[in-house]
């Protein structure tokens, strides 16, 4: 479906987002997802940054559920177990929702 542009006499008010800087964090997490193994990555990508629903993952993976989650799980336990080492504290990864 395309989503059509409406001409209007008047421009809408427009909220400009706020970007919060955070000092490198997002590039020292991006740089150790890339250390992940390829369907580890595939995952958290597609969970994480994708927004995808685990349902939705297997999916464009072509696996099951099952095996989103606990490419999912290891993943994650792998980047909290390395944080450190990117000048990540492991709270800033999160939890994995249950």
């Amino acid at each position: 479906m395309l989503k059509r542009e409406t001409v209007s006499e008047q421009v809408p008010d427009w909220v400009p987002s706020e970007d919060s800087y955070d000092d490198g964090q997002g590039s020292a997490l991006w740089s150790l997802v890339t250390t992940l193994p390829r369907k580890q990555r595939a995952a958290v990508v597609l969970r994480y940054y994708e927004e995808l629903s685990e349902a939705e993952t297997a999916d464009v993976l072509g696996c099951s559920v099952g095996t989103v989650k606990s490419q999912t799980s290891r993943a994650l336990a792998t980047l909290r177990s390395h944080a450190p080492d990117h000048g990540l504290q492991a709270l800033d990864l999160g939890k994995e929702e249950q």
